[in-house]
């Protein structure tokens, strides 16, 4: 579908992130582009709204209420809706060298967009975040948008604390999915089998040599498209996924860290505990009081 688009560089909106590089804005109107544009700005696009997608490169998404997509700079995206119904939504863009200079500033800014971003084969991610999480996200936009739009006395500084504060909210939302650069349609079917799999199997002991051989391929070529692919490798992935696993399994409640540990495919608490802390920068026992 987005071949069929026109593309464009948007610099009137780049010009707006010269004006100020934080632009925060809730809109609900019946539109639908008729173009994929990029901009210099990452992207957060926060829907309030079903039946609504995506398109991002060669690829498309579905979004709705609880869904985040953030799109990286200059990637080309569209947004396709239903003319019937208003399509309600905040969309929230920061220009490239102030989130730059925020990574600059504090290493946990950039451990956080290292996660959505791991390497530059990923255009953009989509974040599930929990209902309970979803009033806390609105206020934070609401807080940017009168920032912005009223520019009080120290605005620039509010709106520094309130993005990063969202930042640290949306880095534990617990499910992610990215959107990659495009592979030609063979080694993307090849890629999107071994997700399927490894996201089947995510308990078992998964070597690499015997995925290589299950698909028929080298270990250093299947290294080398899944990295392409994913912009991970097959056993990053494979982390990111039970650490996601257990996430979920943490903020629901109900279940032992011992039982958890073994739902999510790992093999020993202390490993976990280890692998847990380095991925979220907090323990499970804090992360699960988070939701207490």
């Amino acid at each position: 579908m987005s071949m069929e688009l026109p593309q464009f560089v948007d610099h009137g909106f780049n010009q707006t992130l010269q004006h100020f590089p934080v632009y925060c804005e809730f809109k609900s109107d019946r539109f639908t582009m008729d173009r994929l544009h990029a901009h210099k700005g990452y992207e957060f696009h926060f829907s309030y709204s079903s039946e609504v997608t995506l398109i991002v490169g060669d690829r498309t998404y579905e979004l709705a209420p609880g869904k985040i997509a953030i799109i990286r700079p200059l990637v080309f995206h569209a947004i396709k809706t239903d003319r019937s119904s208003e399509y309600r939504r905040t969309v929230l863009s920061v220009e490239e060298d102030y989130v730059e200079s925020l990574q600059g500033m504090d290493t946990a800014v950039a451990d956080i967009l290292r996660v959505w971003f791991p390497s530059d084969e990923i255009a953009s991610v989509q974040l599930t975040f929990h209902d309970r999480d979803l009033q806390k996200v609105r206020q934070l936009l609401l807080q940017l948008e009168a920032e912005i739009r009223d520019r009080p006395a120290h605005f620039p500084l509010m709106v520094k604390a309130s993005f990063t504060e969202l930042l640290v909210v949306m880095s534990r939302m617990t499910e992610l999915t990215y959107s990659r650069h495009a592979l030609s349609k063979e080694l993307k079917t090849i890629v999107d089998g071994m997700l399927d799999y490894l996201t089947e199997h995510f308990r078992e002991p998964i070597r690499g040599p015997e995925l290589a051989e299950r698909f028929h391929l080298s270990p250093s070529y299947l290294y080398k498209i899944f990295k392409l692919g994913t912009g991970m490798t097959p056993n990053q992935f494979l982390v990111a996924h039970r650490i996601g696993v257990a996430k979920g399994l943490l903020a629901g409640g109900g279940r032992t860290i011992s039982e958890i540990v073994g739902l999510a495919g790992f093999n020993d608490i202390s490993h976990f505990h280890k692998t847990f802390k380095e991925m979220t920068g907090t323990t499970p026992n804090a992360f699960r009081a988070q939701y207490a």
